[in-house]
C-alpha cells in the first residue's frame, strides 16, 4: 500500500500551506499586539531629558530609563545624509523613537530644495535587530502620500489606501530618488510641497489623518487620550499583514537577491550603475533564483516520489539537473565578481 505522504499531489500542497502559515502567523500576531504611534518621533532635546522610573520597570521592555543615550548614526546613515546634503537637501533635525526600550532607533529628516520630497534616514536596532533604511515621502493633490523606500524591513502596510508605497530593495540613493520622482510623474497629479519651516508638521498631519481613516473603518483602536498610541484590531491586523505579505512575496519574486547588494556606507558598496549595468545585474539575479529553484526541485521531487530511479537515463537526469544548476551558480558568481565588482 502506497503511503499518502509519498504522493506529490498531497505532499507539495501541504508543504506550501505549512510554509505560508509559518511565515504569516508571526507577522499577524506581532501586528495584533504591537503598540504603534501616530507620531513615534521625539526631538533630541526631549528624548535626552531624564525620565521617571516606571513602576513595572523590571518586567516592561518598553520602559523609559532614567537617562537616555543618543542612538549613534550607522555608517549607512552617515553616508546617506552626506549624500543628501550634497544634493542640496536641507537638514530638518534628528529624532529618536519615543517608545525606547526595544526601539533603539534614530531618524534624520531632510527636505529637498523644491520642498516636494521629505527624506527620512533611519537606523539603529529593533529588539536587537539592526535596521537601516531611507524613506522618501511626497504629498499628492488628492490627499495621498507617495512613499519610496530602499529597505524591505522598513515597509509597513496601510489598509487605508492613503499610502502608495513601493520598495526598491537596497537601491543606491540616486536610484531611489530617480525612481521616486519617476513615480511622481507617472501619477500625473499635482504635488503638494512641504512647509519650508515645519515640514514635519505636514508629515504628522498626514499620519494622523491616515490613522483616523483606519479607526473609522474599525481597523484600529486608540490606546490613550491623546490619540497617539494605537493598535490594530483583529480585522485590521489580518488586513494589514495580508496586504504586506502579498506585496513582499511579489517583491521577492521580482527582486531576488537584491538584499545582498551593499549600500552606501557599507563594505562592498559600488555607486549606482548605468541602466545597462542594472539590467545585467537584474538578469543575473533572475538566473540565480532559477538555479536555486532547480537545486531545490532536483532534491525534493525525487524524495516526494519515493524509491530510486527506474533506469540509467533517469538516474543521469536526476544528477544532471542539480549539477547543472550548481555549475551555473558558480559561473554567475564569477561574472558578478569580474564584471560588476565594486
Amino acid at each position: 500500500m502506497v503511503s499518502i505522504w509519498s504522493n506529490p499531489a498531497v505532499l507539495i500542497p501541504l508543504a506550501i500551506v505549512a510554509f505560508f502559515a509559518i511565515s504569516f502567523l508571526p507577522g499577524f500576531i506581532a501586528a495584533l499586539f504591537e503598540k504603534r504611534m501616530v507620531w513615534p518621533y521625539q526631538r533630541e532635546s526631549e528624548f535626552l531629558q531624564p525620565q521617571p522610573a516606571a513602576k513595572d520597570s523590571a518586567a516592561n521592555p518598553y520602559r523609559a530609563p532614567a537617562t537616555q543615550t543618543p542612538v549613534a548614526v550607522t555608517p549607512y546613515g552617515d553616508a546617506t545624509c552626506r549624500k543628501l546634503e550634497a544634493m542640496g537637501f536641507r537638514y530638518r533635525g534628528v529624532h529618536y523613537d519615543r517608545r525606547r526600550g526595544l526601539y533603539q532607533l534614530r531618524y534624520d529628516f531632510w527636505l529637498s530644495p523644491d520642498q516636494l520630497v521629505l527624506a527620512m534616514v533611519g537606523g539603529g536596532t529593533l529588539a536587537g535587530i539592526p535596521l537601516a533604511g531611507t524613506s522618501l515621502y511626497s504629498r499628492l493633490g488628492d490627499g495621498r502620500c507617495l512613499v519610496t523606500i530602499d529597505e524591505p524591513k522598513s515597509q509597513d502596510s496601510d489598509p487605508s489606501g492613503l499610502t502608495l508605497q513601493i520598495v526598491v530593495t537596497h537601491a543606491d540613493l540616486d536610484e531611489l530618488l530617480n525612481r521616486h520622482r519617476q513615480r511622481l510623474a507617472e501619477y500625473g497629479q499635482s504635488t503638494v510641497p512641504y512647509s519650508a519651516q515645519a515640514p514635519l508638521d505636514d508629515h504628522r498631519a498626514f499620519r494622523m489623518r491616515r490613522v483616523e481613516v483606519l479607526r473609522e473603518r474599525g481597523l484600529v483602536r486608540f490606546l490613550d487620550q491623546e490619540n497617539n498610541a494605537w493598535k490594530y484590531t483583529l480585522k485590521g491586523a489580518w488586513t494589514a499583514i495580508a496586504g504586506l505579505y502579498t506585496r513582499e512575496l511579489k517583491r521577492q519574486l521580482k527582486e531576488p537577491g537584491r538584499e545582498r547588494v551593499a549600500r552606501q556606507g557599507e563594505r562592498g558598496y559600488a555607486a549606482a550603475a548605468g541602466p545597462g549595468a542594472r539590467r545585467g545585474q537584474g538578469i543575473i539575479r533572475q538566473l540565480e533564483f532559477f538555479c536555486w529553484m532547480m537545486l531545490v526541485l532536483g532534491f525534493v521531487i525525487p524524495l516526494s516520489r519515493g524509491g530510486g530511479p527506474v533506469n540509467r537515463a533517469q538516474l543521469i537526469f536526476r544528477l544532471a539537473v542539480p549539477a547543472f544548476a550548481l555549475v551555473l551558480l558558480l559561473l554567475l558568481q564569477i561574472i558578478k565578481r569580474v564584471v560588476f565588482r565594486p
